[in-house]
């Protein structure tokens, strides 16, 4: 949950000496629950580029770890478009499994894949996960973690961050 609002300027240690943090504006993120209510707390979803760790987004509660459906997820405007090289999140829930999927345009209505192309492999996260992302080198625009299981014994997964590199 969001409790203070932040500057938008974060101190991050590049996962790769070759990477540099592509900035993010305070509206970059955007809740994506395209096979449900279509609301994912909308209104905590600034949480993730804030820059303060104690800020959150959170999934509605479930009560599976599969969601009782094929998953739901964040989606990060890079507008007018960035080809990232990986996405580092940040939670204080590990455990749970996303995949990145990305779009070169405006963000489509449709659940993964339809609409949307993975661009990097399925993990279970940690505390701090880096996904590195294959884009083939394109700008993309539209970059989603797409949540498709909560941790183990937990209602809802949560972020505290995510950054893109290029």
């Amino acid at each position: 949950q969001q409790t203070e609002r932040g500057t938008g300027k974060r101190t991050s240690i590049a996962p790769r000496p070759d990477l540099q943090e592509v900035p993010l504006a305070q509206r970059a993120a955007h809740d994506f629950d395209p096979l449900g209510d279509k609301n994912e707390h909308a209104d905590q979803t600034s949480a993730v580029v804030d820059g303060i760790s104690s800020s959150t987004w959170a999934t509605e509660s479930y009560t599976s770890k599969d969601l009782q459906k094929p998953g739901v997820g964040i989606v990060i405007d890079a507008s007018p478009g960035v080809a990232a090289r990986q996405l580092e999140l940040r939670t204080p829930t590990p455990g749970f499994e996303a995949t990145v999927y990305v779009a070169p345009g405006a963000r489509p209505a449709t659940e993964p894949p339809r609409g949307w192309t993975a661009v990097s492999a399925t993990r279970r996260v940690g505390s701090k996960e880096n996904f590195d992302l294959d884009t083939a080198g394109q700008r993309m625009r539209q970059y989603l973690v797409w949540i498709t299981k909560l941790p183990d014994g937990a209602e809802r997964a949560e972020i505290s961050e995510i950054l893109l590199f290029r």
